[in-house]
């Protein structure tokens, strides 16, 4: 009985270290979540170096409509994403939409036998606003609506956070985005026809 809780605890142990591996943002750009010295994520998995980016492509060309348009590549060690998220922050107001951000951003992923390494991603937020541009910077000084566009920051100059949605929405994003992806070439998926 004890040798079974045992080996419960290391696999829920060993299952809880996989799902924690992430990004958290910080005013300096996404960091390791789990060791802040560190701009990417490792992920440990089965295959070579090809098989895995050929795993990643598969997953990624079937998740964009255009591939050809977002994805850059240098067969097998890296994968760079050029994507777009519309809508993919929005801060409220009383309950309803205030402001709602359009996204560029880039991740890479490099491959090596048995690992998936993802860089910490960048990003640009933008929304057309009502008249006039408004651009969401990482950090900064807002500038209050004053001048032909509008600057808001997530940390202000001295680091401090301002935008608390938008930091939780862009972590979300991310850090669900990477686990989809190392979930869709984890599993393998076989098409009858």
């Amino acid at each position: 009985m004890k040798k079974i809780l045992a080996l419960l605890f290391l696999v829920a142990l060993t299952a809880g270290k996989i799902f924690a591996q992430g990004f958290t943002l910080t005013p300096d750009g996404f960091v390791n979540t789990n060791d802040e010295g560190k701009g990417f994520v490792v992920f440990e998995t089965t295959g070579t170096q090809q098989e895995l980016y050929n795993k990643a492509k598969t997953y990624l060309m079937k998740l964009y409509r255009s591939p050809k348009d977002v994805l850059s590549e240098s067969a097998p060690e890296t994968i760079t994403i050029n994507g777009i998220s519309t809508d993919a922050v929005q801060k409220k107001a009383m309950g309803m939409v205030a402001v709602s951000y359009d996204m560029n951003y880039t991740i890479v992923l490099q491959f090596k036998d048995g690992k998936v390494r993802v860089d910490a991603p960048s990003f640009s937020l933008y929304s057309d606003g009502s008249g006039k541009p408004i651009k969401m910077y990482l950090k900064g000084k807002s500038n209050g609506g004053v001048g032909s566009e509008v600057i808001n920051t997530i940390y202000n100059t001295k680091g401090q956070l301002k935008a608390k949605y938008a930091k939780d929405q862009l972590e979300s994003f991310f850090n669900d985005y990477i686990q989809s992806l190392i979930n869709g070439m984890n599993e393998s998926v076989k098409e009858d026809w």
